[in-house]
């Protein structure tokens, strides 16, 4: 099978430990400015229906709804045009995270961890880039913005099988290779040391090492030791993104995330182009300006914006701005088809 990116943006959008989890997208397609970052499940009476038939407590499922009403709430402000361009419609983003966090749910995950996390998130947008761009793979994979509330840890010892890591007393899944669904509960991999794809909280993995992100006025190299999301590498050092007008260079990431992009002729930051509709032209146009996409996705090669897929509808992988696949987020294409991770890490 084709190995899932495991958002674990649905549960905190943020910090669940797994050497193989992703919460969130890369960029890619000619002159892709960055990436992104979000999970399902109805049911009965007393819960929704979770991953592999779990019954999702109802505290559980309400307590996702109240996580990502917050971290909506964020998004809206922050990077409406790129949620929207990734997503969906705004008005549905609570039910699309509330549902991916439900299928994130195994047993030991307590409701009232959600709530805690809920209200340690900011909704400042320096923060929200933190939590929404430090998630991509191209940085792997574990958020280190996160706040500590929102490192879970859930039952079983070290040693024991494990799907996710929230459901390790480590927080931290370690799996045998890239292709697999089911790991072994251990410590997470700490500063220095080396990783596959997940370090411990705080951490990114950078070129098979365990790095912290740079803060203002640190050190910096891409790729081997990359700034905050809501910084740039300027020479060296870790600065402030830039304001509109300022000058830029495409694919350098100066210009302030979300609200900015580089213009390709006049090489100075400003505010996207209007966003347009599937069939629409996208991407970098003849002018130098960018535009992304309404309740669609921009397809780089053909510099047009395509239907986002939705659950159980067959997929692709491609050169699509800010996330890897048409599938809508939070679903990810596995084998061909949109589906939600945490129906995917399987033991059994």
């Amino acid at each position: 099978m084709t190995r899932p990116l495991v958002l674990c943006a649905a549960l905190v959008l943020l910090g669940c430990d797994s050497e193989e989890t992703t919460a969130g997208t890369g960029g890619s397609g000619a002159g892709d400015p960055g990436g992104s970052g979000g999970v399902g499940g109805s049911g009965g009476e007393g819960g929704s229906g979770g991953s592999g038939g779990t019954v999702v407590p109802q505290a559980f499922s309400d307590a996702c709804a109240v996580l990502h009403a917050k971290r909506c709430e964020g998004l809206e402000a922050c990077l409406a045009t790129l949620a929207e361009a990734t997503e969906g419609p705004a008005d549905d983003c609570v039910a699309r995270w509330q549902a991916a966090c439900e299928r994130m749910y195994r047993p030991g995950l307590d409701p009232a961890d959600l709530l805690a996390c809920a209200d340690a998130l900011a909704t400042d947008c320096d923060s929200v880039v933190r939590y929404e761009f430090g998630l991509g793979p191209m940085h792997a994979l574990v958020n280190p913005a996160t706040p500590p509330a929102c490192s879970f840890t859930g039952e079983l010892p070290d040693g024991s099988d494990c799907e996710l890591g929230h459901a390790c007393q480590s927080g931290f899944c370690h799996y045998p290779d890239l292709a697999a669904t089911c790991g072994t509960c251990t410590q997470p991999p700490a500063k220095g040391d080396p990783c596959i794809a997940g370090c411990g909280h705080g951490l990114w993995c950078i070129e098979g090492t365990c790095v912290a992100p740079g803060e203002l006025g640190d050190p910096c190299e891409e790729p081997g030791q990359p700034c905050h999301p809501d910084l740039w590498c300027d020479e060296g050092t870790c600065d402030h993104r830039v304001a509109a007008g300022a000058p830029c260079v495409v694919n350098a990431p100066a210009c302030s995330l979300g609200d900015l992009v580089c213009n390709a002729e006049t090489d100075l930051c400003e505010p996207w182009g209007p966003s347009q509709p599937v069939g629409g032209a996208c991407g970098y146009q003849p002018d130098g300006s960018a535009q992304l996409c309404v309740s669609s996705v921009c397809e780089a090669t053909t510099g047009s914006c395509v239907p986002l897929k939705q659950h159980g509808e067959p997929c692709t992988q491609g050169t699509y701005w800010f996330i890897p696949t048409d599938c809508a987020l939070p679903l990810a294409c596995i084998d061909g088809t949109c589906q939600y991770d945490g129906d995917v890490m399987r033991c059994d």
